[in-house]
């Protein structure tokens, strides 16, 4: 029975239709303009949500660690967002990812939280030598790239590509090329 609840459609289906998924879900196909009017409904969020900052950044030199040991070559790339864009206002009516359980979080809010876990990116990349992309701060909080909260159009995506693409060459390429030069 516990095999047969967890396994297969039918079971899914019925708990869906009971059980509609929240707005943070991704469906297979999602109309993005009924999740941004369901969240800009939503009445607006009294507190800050609460974040674990230590939390994140043992994750992430946890993440560093193996990946050291594993001798990998780490590049760190901070999160991009569109939340309380200056470039590009109009943006904000995308914005679906500001939702919160039953309320909406102010875009603000959101953009200031996010800002505190790339800075513990920086500060970790900037203290163990690990390379780091800055993404946030290069790319345009914009409908030219994005098309919602975070979620990179074509030409974003061109964009990240191409501009990381360039960094790996300067920072790490170029670094070896002349490391055997000298050798």
């Amino acid at each position: 029975l516990k095999f047969f609840l967890s396994n297969f459609q039918i079971v899914r289906r019925l708990h869906n239709s009971i059980n509609p998924p929240s707005l943070e879900t991704i469906q297979w196909t999602t109309d993005f303009r009924k999740k941004t009017g369901q969240v800009t409904a939503l009445p607006n969020m009294i507190t800050r949500p609460k974040i674990n900052l230590k939390a994140y950044e043992t994750n992430l030199n946890s993440f560093i660690g193996i990946c050291l040991r594993q001798r990998i070559k780490l590049v760190l790339v901070t999160q991009a967002s569109t939340w309380n864009s200056k470039t590009d206002p109009e943006v904000r009516k995308l914005h679906w990812l500001t939702s919160y359980g039953n309320v909406k979080c102010s875009e603000t809010v959101l953009d200031t939280l996010l800002e505190k876990y790339n800075n513990v990116m920086r500060n970790i990349a900037d203290s163990s030598d690990i390379l780091l992309y800055d993404l946030a701060k290069k790319i345009p909080k914009s409908r030219e790239f994005f098309f919602d909260d975070c979620h990179f159009n074509n030409k974003g995506a061109r964009f990240y590509a191409d501009s990381l693409t360039a960094f790996i060459r300067e920072k790490i390429l170029t670094t070896r090329i002349n490391q055997t030069t000298k050798n």
